[in-house]
């Protein structure tokens, strides 16, 4: 009996992909159980055997982005159904498909080895019957023929030979050959897919070599020490930490209103008493309590224990926000800082939304200085939640130190732990010195990439990949032999779509942003799309630095005019003018654009409203698809006059104060050209002004093309914000975009991407 291999994929049924690939839909929701029965099984009641991470099973279990583990099927077929519930997924097996390939090849060898002989067998019976003739002037029916004689009877129509051979051929050889041809295709790509993955580390599977040998001159091999496995097969590779939330777990607290026989925990606090909070229960690691709102409107929660952190904190907690009655989006639970000294409130992040589900949330907070609380706090949206209470339920509450400068990627922890833990152990001993693209496959967050040096042949990959993950596959690739897209050899990536107003969409919104770093805590995270659609903004789930834009002829939100169509990410949070900001990403335009009218903004830096204002300008800075794969950089601002000063402010409460004349000062930049399906790289530092001021320094490929002042930005009373994507008139031609690593802001200096960007 084989053992029958399936590679881990996300869990979704074929009638949900798109011709291009890309998921519209998971059927199989995170934690879902399947059993594995043979296609004949009609009643299923006979699961088959399994093996998960070498290990025997009787379910096979989706994580938390919805993928299903590497599986081995003990059976003879090559293709079962993958049954949840009432939901049924049929499989093709690639260790059965290769198999097929295989035996299809072997019976066409062997037809083809066998064929002389046969043809000798047969020529011999026809000379020994007489039906041979020899060459002209012999004499007798039996004499052995010549070859010239031979090649006659078999090329002439209704000869015995010709007869016989025709029906070999019709009847053994020609659909087995038949058979080798429609899996030709299938082959090819197979043994492509075997080349490049079989020598992969595949901790999983117990392979511990590492080494990338698409190409001869790439290999890079090494060997891992120490290993220690988690209970799936895979590699825990964290790095040393301590939860610091002072007085947790819980002690204390009771069940009741809150100063009317109920009570918080030891040393936590209510925030805002003019709104009744109760403890509905207390466990040492959980709570849950509700919040009765005055008005209808909610600023309350809880804060932490003051202490002094000392550094950046992750902070990370399970939740659950409820509410009997209320939509989806009329509540947000936040995070920030309190300053128990002041009684002030500091800037805050949005964490969980109303009715969304439990989840884990996790936030990097910027060091107080000094001594504060962390402040959890329900604020109401879009009209408020009625006279009844929301409930909130927190566990599993850990804070820990970080030095990190990025916030997206920093946003991991290790599994929930109350005290402290030990680094892993786990190093790589590199052939070579040297500096690698190292690309990692992890249960927590997909694929993770990162730019290493390796000094003294050794590298720690914990340190190496910058943070705690459970690792199931790893690929080290030296910088001179990387090729962008590389980290599609541990997994093509699995797109799915960001819904523009469900509350499900938030969670894939924060991942599509990635390590932004737009603000020092940056606002809600915006979908702007045609709701309608499937396909407009999507994020891999394995492979967090990874999104997806495409608009159609036709897509159109309500709120846009006919002539406009979108796909776009936004980040609130204004930026500040008169200092560098940076911006840094991969792109890789799909389809080319043929028509002159056709432009496509992928990302723009636009204005931020004062109060009063009509939006109808163009973004201070953007980056624009043309015809002719080019791509352009255009800048704009107020109008200025010969001694670069700004006349009046194009936007004033609301008007334009010389609307017949006035109109942004717009310049387009050299451009520069792409190739389609090709990754490219841009980064930019662009310093905003309301005075006609502003520098620009952009780079393409890792080659500057402009470094000079230009006039960039709107008399605005904060700067602008962050879009991303794709937006521009309705036109016939469908525009596809991907982005990968999208960071930007003003916390980092990212002159380092234009030589070495991070890998994708």
């Amino acid at each position: 009996m084989l053992e029958v291999f399936y590679e881990g994929v996300v869990a979704g049924n074929s009638a949900n992909v798109d011709a291009d690939d890309s998921v519209s839909e998971f059927i199989a929701a995170p934690g879902a159980e399947f059993q594995v029965f043979e296609l004949g099984d009609i009643s299923k009641t006979n699961p088959l055997p399994v093996k998960v991470g070498g290990r025997a099973a009787t379910t096979i279990k989706t994580s938390d982005r919805s993928v299903m583990p590497d599986v081995r099927v003990t059976s003879d077929s090559y293709a079962h159904i993958f049954k949840s519930g009432t939901f049924e997924w049929e499989r093709l097996s690639n260790d059965g498909m290769k198999k097929a390939v295989d035996e299809a090849r072997a019976a066409a060898q062997l037809v083809a080895a066998e064929m002389p002989a046969r043809v000798t067998a047969e020529l011999e019976a026809a000379a020994a019957a007489g039906t041979f003739k020899g060459e002209p002037g012999q004499d007798g029916s039996n004499v052995v023929p010549t070859a010239q004689a031979i090649a006659t009877e078999i090329q002439t129509p209704g000869t015995a030979a010709r007869v016989a051979l025709s029906a070999t051929i019709a009847t053994e050889t020609a659909p087995k050959l038949d058979k080798t041809e429609a899996l030709t295709t299938y082959a090819r790509t197979l043994e492509s897919l075997y080349a490049k993955s079989s020598v992969l580390a595949d901790f999983v599977n117990g392979d511990y070599r590492l080494e990338n040998v698409r190409q001869p001159d790439r290999a890079t091999v090494a060997t891992l020490t120490a290993p220690t496995f988690a209970t799936s097969g895979a590699l825990q590779a964290f790095q040393a930490g301590a939860n610091i939330t002072p007085n947790y777990p819980f002690s204390g607290g009771t069940v009741g209103v809150v100063g009317s026989g109920g009570a918080f925990p030891s040393q936590w606090f209510g925030h805002n008493n003019s709104q009744v909070k109760t403890v509905v229960s207390v466990a040492p690691t959980s709570l849950t309590f509700s919040i009765t709102p005055v008005g209808g409107a909610l600023a309350a929660g809880i804060r932490v224990p003051i202490f002094t952190p000392g550094s950046d904190v992750i902070l990370s907690f399970n939740c659950e926000l409820t509410h009997p009655t209320a939509a989806v989006d009329n509540a947000r639970l936040h995070a920030g800082w309190f300053n128990s000294s002041t009684g002030v409130l500091g800037a805050t992040v949005p964490v969980s939304t109303l009715n969304g589900g439990k989840h884990r949330a996790t936030v990097r907070l910027g060091d107080p200085g000094g001594a504060a609380q962390v402040a959890l706090v329900v604020i109401t949206r879009n009209g408020g939640v009625g006279a009844e209470p929301v409930i909130l339920s927190i566990g599993d509450f850990m804070t820990t130190a970080t030095t990190h400068a990025r916030q997206g990627e920093a946003f991991i922890q290790p599994p929930y732990l109350v005290g402290s833990w030990p680094a892993s152990t786990h190093t790589l001993t590199v052939p070579a010195n040297g500096e690698y693209a190292l690309l990692a496959m992890t249960a927590e967050r997909g694929v993770i990439a990162r730019n290493v040096t390796v000094v003294g042949k050794s590298l720690n990959i914990a340190s190496a990949l910058d943070g705690s993950y459970t690792v199931e596959k790893i690929l080290l690739v030296p910088r001179a032999a990387y090729v962008p897209g590389d980290s599609e050899v541990l997994a093509p990536p699995q797109f799915v779509n960001i819904p523009r107003f469900l509350n499900s969409g938030r969670a894939l919104r924060d991942q599509a942003i990635g390590s932004l770093q737009l603000a020092a805590t940056h606002g809600e995270t915006s979908v702007l799309a045609d709701e309608k659609t499937f396909y407009a903004v999507q994020v891999a789930r394995n492979a967090r630095h990874r999104t997806r834009f495409e608009i159609r002829n036709g897509d159109r939100m309500p709120e846009d005019g006919a002539t406009q169509r979108r796909a776009e990410l936004i980040v609130g949070g204004a930026l500040p003018f008169d200092v560098p900001v940076w911006t840094s990403f991969w792109f890789r335009i799909l389809k080319p654009s043929v028509s002159s009218d056709a432009y496509v903004l992928m990302f723009q830096y636009r204005y931020t409203n004062d109060a009063g204002d009509t939006s109808g300008l163009s973004p201070e800075l953007s980056l624009v698809q043309y015809e002719g794969n080019k791509v352009h950089l255009i800048t704009r601002s107020d109008p200025i006059n010969g001694s670069s000063a700004q006349v009046n402010p194009l936007l004033v409460g609301g008007s334009w104060p010389n609307k017949s004349t006035a109109s942004p000062s717009t310049v387009v930049r050299t451009g520069f050209t792409f190739t389609p399906g090709k990754w490219h790289r841009f980064v930019s530092a662009s310093t905003f002004s309301k005075s006609g001021g502003g520098y620009l320094k952009a780079w393409f490929d890792g080659v500057s093309y402009f470094d000079a002042p230009a006039a960039i930005g709107y008399n605005r009373a904060v700067g602008p914000q962050f879009h991303y994507g794709t937006y521009g008139g309705n036109h016939p031609e469908t525009r596809q975009f991907e982005y990968a690593h999208m960071e930007g802001g003003v916390l980092a200096d990212l002159s380092g991407r234009v030589t070495w960007p991070e890998p994708v």
